[in-house]
C-alpha cells in the first residue's frame, strides 16, 4: 500500500474496525487513482458495503483505462478479440444489486475481477 502522494482520503475508522491501523490513523495518502479506488474497496469490503465495493472496483478499472468506468467494461465484454475470462470477469462487473435479485451472474469478488482486468489493460495498453 502507497503510504504518500498528494491525493488524502479517510479510511481511519474502516481501518480501526478492521483492527488494521491505530486509532490515531486517519488518512492514508496516494497519487494513484488506481490504487486510492482499490483502497477505497477494501475499506468498503470491511465494513459490509458490497455496493460500494463493486463502485470502487468499476471506478479503478476505469482509472487505470483513463475513461469511464462503465464505457471500459462494455468495451472490454463487447470485444471479441479479448480473451473469454477476461470479458466474463468485465460483464460480472458490470452487475449490480438488480441483476442479482434477478438472477443474475454478479462477481463474487469484485476486486479481483478488477485487479485483473487492470492487468489485462496495462500489459495491453499501447505506447
Amino acid at each position: 500500500m502507497v503510504e504518500n502522494g498528494l491525493q488524502r482520503y479517510e479510511i481511519g475508522l474502516f481501518r480501526k474496525l478492521a483492527g488494521l491501523q491505530p486509532v490515531t490513523a486517519f488518512f492514508m495518502t496516494t497519487s494513484d487513482p488506481v490504487l486510492l479506488e482499490l483502497d477505497r474497496a477494501r475499506a468498503a469490503r470491511i465494513a459490509g458495503n458490497h455496493g460500494m465495493v463493486r463502485v470502487c472496483a468499476r471506478r479503478a478499472v476505469g482509472a487505470a483505462a483513463g475513461e469511464n468506468a462503465m464505457a471500459v467494461l462494455r468495451r472490454i465484454s463487447g470485444t471479441i478479440t479479448i480473451p473469454h475470462h477476461v470479458r466474463l470477469r468485465a460483464t460480472m462487473l458490470q452487475q449490480g444489486l438488480r441483476a442479482q435479485l434477478q438472477g443474475g451472474s454478479v462477481s463474487d469478488d469484485p476486486i479481483a475481477d478488477a485487479e485483473l482486468l487492470i492487468d489485462y489493460l496495462r500489459s495491453n495498453a499501447k505506447d
